[in-house]
């Protein structure tokens, strides 16, 4: 027998949760990491369809919505240092815009970075700007240079279940 939870079910359930949730965020701060949902015994098929209502807890006991877009946007104007594979390089996080629980970063890459070449042995370290520069590879290192930039900034965001939606790479 297949049982089939309808919307309004999921909404009971969720408002069941509210209280534990900002217990839980009162003492570890805020989070929707899988962590949180396996410490409070949901798995993950219903922390999917749990996290809009979480989303929405999460933003109320932040204090609203101003206040949480102030949150995700604390990282706005700061210097970070990008090391990943064989990258090297600082960023400067220009500019975070939210629309609807999805993030586009807006980032400048500071003169002075590295990347180590993998194509073949032994091949050298090389300034960023040489790399993206060259016509063979530089399409891929700028390729890599947004992936590598993302996956600096997943993690915080997808723990209140934000997505980066876009990345604008400016070069200095």
């Amino acid at each position: 027998m297949k049982i089939i939870i309808t919307e309004s079910q999921y909404e009971n359930i969720a408002n069941r949760f509210k209280r534990i949730l900002f217990k839980f965020w009162d003492v570890n701060g805020p989070t929707l990491a899988r962590q949180m949902y396996k410490l409070i015994g949901i798995d993950l098929y219903h922390a999917y369809k749990l996290e809009p209502y979480f989303q929405d807890f999460l933003v109320e006991w932040m204090g609203g919505d101003e206040k949480f877009i102030q949150f995700l946007k604390k990282d706005e104007g700061k210097t970070f240092q990008i090391i990943d594979g064989g990258y090297n390089f600082e960023i400067i996080v220009d500019e975070i815009t939210i629309n609807e629980y999805q993030v586009y970063l807006h980032v400048r890459v500071k003169p002075g970075g590295t990347v180590t070449l993998i194509f073949n042995e032994g091949q050298p370290t090389i300034p960023l700007e040489e790399a993206l520069a060259n016509e063979k590879f530089g399409w891929e290192i700028n390729s890599e240079v947004s992936e590598v930039i993302h996956n600096k900034f997943f993690r915080f965001f997808s723990e209140f279940g934000v997505t980066i939606e876009d990345i604008d790479i400016d070069y200095m």
